[in-house]
């Protein structure tokens, strides 16, 4: 039996959306776990950017395949409002019908807001260009932004008979509505309303719900008992009895089938031609048709293919987009859809496919189908199948060699006996002249066309040990043996398995690697995350740096289309690169590709690209590969967009996408903008790549779910391009534009305030300082006149009393009194004291105390008192007092004079009063 395989991709604050691959198809969930605002959905809308817009039972969602945004429409109300339809006018702007009115979207602000208040509990919407039409029960409603114009359809003005329920545009464009039991048409030029005449129909019986025109003919849905024709060129009104009783939607999709919901039977698709059912989706039905529920209010299908269905308390469920690249296998009617294939070989009508639990036959021609469980075959994980001799040799991990025959459908063991062993079985492959070599844990067996078997082993050659999991003949007849434990080469000249001497630095050391021939000779060796080339004569060799990080070791099929790409299989689908691989391309899901892993590549005569993988074989023709990278269909959205560290808004997020800009703040340099970008075809996401880059720089390379970031742009205008990586038609541009920010533009008048008055203060201190230094000068020039006017009144006084003698001793004597009067009396407080003052104390001359002054103290009255005034003022300051005064006061106290006491201080200290306090640690 097929198997369900969940497949997860991740919505808005991390909730995962549940995938299921089941027999037949795959379908996508999306509830109130994963970001749905109600569990109930009544309408889904495409918008004109290919957003899809959710109407639900508490409000409103916007998707984009992978995050849902909210807006929950208050009302003033304590709960949310229910929203019946959505609209969308010529202009971009959404209306929303809601239990509490008319509502729609304030693009400023981000909120729906109530408009119309006399349009009460409306329930269906149509715009037409820029002209909104409501239906509910007062009638038919028409508003174009400015003007509103009601009409009555019925008989009353309100109730059931006034009802409109829906409204759709003809061809020829006339706006046709439905009413309780009549179609109307109505004509915008004329305002004429022309009812079809239901009513003398079986329908005018009938409660009318929905309905949609296809093919000249209106399909027209009731509230209980189902789907009706009216074919008006006929004048015939039928019913499809296969559709079930309580109609919700009747649409009509892009390819002019009609698609019905119903209240409990499911949803069907229509042939508008033939009426025939092309399909019905139910809870009980198979593969993708399987319905969590048969309460469907709304069913439709977008111009991508892809199937909305909105349920009653079940959310929404949606089949997601695949662009039809690979097609599935499905041989005579067998769908290989959910398979876990390991390996595959088809010749003519006959297909074998080797899974890890059997193995299974298909003949197109004869219609046989035979399924062969691990069981019958003795084994399981079939790795290797190759048709020879009239037998297809298929090799197991863990059971050796079977041949299975075609014409008899018999699985049964090699005719040759040396391979009735459980050998774990690496490869199978045809030799260049027509002999089979098969791979095994017992290294290689030779099986010639006469039927000779030749074993290599460790023990007879030089064959590297372990299981060969690889054999790639090259154009020389030489074969590279990839093992375990690394790389033999098997000479097609000498037919042995030489002793080569590698180069140094060769790959021949790596193990478990597969390869393949390529591109002029080139042979190419991979081992999962790891590839590698080498010419036939190792000339040229070397390491391909893939430029993602790939973790499966096992995923080690490749494929070189000679015309210069390679495509490799790996754990995130298939990845397409340069012969420098670069360019990487990625082809999964979106394509068609269904499963993570794949096992198997084949390129056949055809050039028909044959995959195998964990979910089923598929193909595509390999010029429509190549091709995927110009597809321009579908453009990248930016999500999750986030200025520095803060989600920007709703109305920021939707500017951006409508008109592909995006603000920046700039402080000195710009703020960090980071955004996720997603393709907006509807797909699988999650094994994608894309890049981005800025300023026509460097593509850089992200995966799916991580942001990109750029930062540090200057002021300006800058271009942001994004595309899935490798598809060059998928690049979309915006503009960013760095502006500097309030906080910027104060920063800079701030800074420049500063810089003026930093200038000023500069200007200051170099005059002020100018000032100081010519004031000093003119002190000191003051203090030296004052010394030498005092100096020549001493040499006067010496020379005029030079005959009177005065010894040494006398000298030291007066120098004695002198110090001890002054230090008891601290005459030197005085600021007016003179010499002659102080001689009159110590009952000297003046002219005998300048004389002790000059020869025996060597200096004179000013510097020998100033030093005691000195040495207060710093006694003053250890004590504290410069806390109580200035130190001009304290100077004072001490007897200088304000005039000379800076000078002073600074000629007998080398520095000036501020300095030494600051080199006391004393702060004034």
């Amino acid at each position: 039996m097929r198997k369900l395989l969940l497949l997860c991709i991740a919505l808005l604050v991390g909730m995962p959306l549940r995938a299921t691959i089941d027999g037949q198809g795959l379908l996508v969930n999306l509830t109130l776990a994963d970001g749905l605002t109600g569990e109930t959905v009544n309408r889904v809308m495409t918008d004109h950017s290919g957003l899809t817009w959710i109407a639900t039972s508490s409000g409103i969602n916007v998707f984009n395949g992978k995050y849902l945004q909210s807006y929950y429409v208050m009302g003033g109300k304590e709960h949310p409002l229910e929203v019946y339809d959505l609209c969308e006018t010529r202009n971009h702007t959404i209306y929303a019908a809601t239990e509490d009115g008319l509502y729609r979207l304030d693009a400023s602000s981000s909120r729906f807001e109530k408009i119309l208040p006399q349009v009460l509990r409306p329930i269906s919407l149509f715009a037409d260009g820029n002209t909104v039409y409501i239906g509910g029960e007062q009638g038919m409603q028409i508003y174009d932004g400015k003007l509103f114009k009601q009409q009555d359809v019925g008989i009353s003005r309100q109730g059931l008979d006034n009802i409109v329920r829906q409204y759709i545009k003809d061809d020829q464009g006339l706006i046709w509505f439905l009413g309780r039991h009549e179609l109307n048409s109505y004509n915008p030029k004329t305002g004429k309303i022309i009812p079809c005449g239901l009513t003398s129909s079986e329908l005018g019986k009938l409660a009318v719900s929905r309905f949609d025109k296809a093919d000249g003919k209106f399909f027209i849905g009731t509230r209980a008992s189902g789907l009706f024709v009216y074919d008006p060129v006929k004048q015939e009104v039928r019913q499809l009895p296969e559709v079930g009783h309580i109609i919700t939607s009747v649409c009509k999709d892009s390819e002019g089938r009609i698609c019905v919901a119903t209240d409990g039977t499911g949803a069907y698709v229509i042939d508008a031609k033939s009426e025939r059912v092309l399909s019905h989706y139910a809870m009980h039905a198979d593969g993708d048709k399987q319905l969590p529920t048969n309460a469907v209010y709304c069913f439709n299908r977008d111009a991508n293919g892809v199937s909305w269905f909105g349920f009653v308390r079940y959310g929404l469920a949606y089949t997601p987009h695949h662009a039809g690249l690979f097609q599935l296998y499905e041989p005579d009617g067998f769908s290989t859809l959910g398979l876990n294939v390991r390996c595959f070989c088809m010749r003519g009508s006959e297909t074998l496919i080797g899974m890890q639990d059997g193995l299974w036959f298909i003949d197109s021609k004869r219609h046989i189908r035979r399924f062969f469980s691990a069981e019958d075959m003795d084994g399981h994980i079939v790795n290797n199948i190759k048709w020879w001799n009239g037998l297809y040799y298929i090799g197991m991990y863990d059971g050796g060699i079977r041949v299975f025959n075609p014409r008899t459908v018999n699985l049964g063991m090699p005719p040759q006996k040396e391979l009735h062993v459980r050998y774990t079985i690496g490869d199978i492959k045809v030799a260049p002249d027509s002999a089979l070599w098969i791979g095994c844990s017992d290294g290689l067996f030779i099986i010639s066309q006469d039927g000779s078997v030749k074993n290599y082993k460790e023990q007879n050659s030089h064959i590297v040990g372990g299981l060969i999991i690889n054999i790639t003949f090259d154009r020389s007849g030489n074969a590279w043996l990839a093992a375990a434990k690394g790389l033999s080469l098997y000479s097609g000249a000498s037919k042995e398995i030489v002793d080569t001497n590698f180069p140094a630095d060769f790959f021949d050391k790596e193990g478990y690697m597969r390869g393949v021939l390529g591109h002029d000779g080139i042979v190419y060796m991979r081992s999962g995350p790891q590839l590698f080339y080498t010419t036939e004569r190792m000339e040229k060799y070397g390491e391909l740096k893939l430029p993602i990080r790939l973790t499966d070791k096992w995923c080690r099929g490749m494929v070189d289309d000679g015309k210069g790409r390679l495509l490799l299989a790996s754990e995130r689908g298939l990845l397409s690169i340069n012969y420098e691989a670069r360019d990487l391309l990625q082809i999964g899901a979106g394509e068609g590709l269904l499963g993570d892993q794949i096992s198997d590549l084949q390129l056949d005569g055809q050039r028909m690209l044959w995959v195998a993988t964990s979910a089923g074989i598929f193909s595509a023709p390999l010029q429509a590969v190549e091709q995927r990278e110009t597809d321009r269909r579908y453009p990248i959205v930016l999500s999750q967009i986030r200025k520095g560290s803060d989600l920007i808004d709703m109305h920021e997020m939707y500017q951006a996408h409508d008109q592909h800009e995006i603000d920046l703040d700039w402080n000195l340099t710009s703020v960090v903008l980071q955004a996720e970008p997603i393709l907006l075809d509807y797909a699988l996401h999650r094994n994608r790549f894309y890049e981005y880059r800025i300023d026509d720089g460097e593509w850089m390379l992200i995966s799916h779910g991580e942001p990109f970031a750029v930062r540090n742009l200057m002021i300006g205008r800058h271009k942001l391009e994004v595309r899935l990586a490798g598809a060059k038609g998928t690049t979309t541009e915006w503009t960013i534009s760095v502006v500097p920010s309030v906080w910027a533009m104060l920063e800079f008048v701030l800074l420049l305030v500063f810089v003026v008055l930093l200038w000023l203060w500069y200007r200051y201190h170099r005059d002020t300082t100018a000032l100081l230094s010519e004031r000093n000068e003119i002190e000191d020039a003051l203090i030296e006149m004052e010394h030498e006017v005092e100096e020549l009144k001493d040499e006067e006084a010496v020379r005029k009393y030079q005959k009177v003698k005065i010894d040494e001793a006398e000298c030291a004597d007066i120098v004695k009194r002198m110090k001890a009067y002054i230090e008891r009396e601290h005459i030197y407080t005085n600021a007016d004291l003179k010499m002659k003052d102080l001689a009159d104390e110590l009952n000297l001359s003046a002219p005998k105390l300048s004389q002790v002054f000059n020869i025996y103290l060597k200096e004179n009255y000013y510097e020998f008192i100033n030093r005691y005034r000195l040495n207060e003022f710093k006694r003053l300051i250890e004590v504290g007092e410069y806390k109580r005064y200035t130190i001009t006061a304290l100077s004072e106290r001490c007897g200088f004079k304000k005039s000379n006491f800076f000078s002073s201080f600074r000629k007998m200290e080398g520095m000036t009063p501020a300095e030494y306090l600051k080199k006391q640690g004393i702060k004034i």
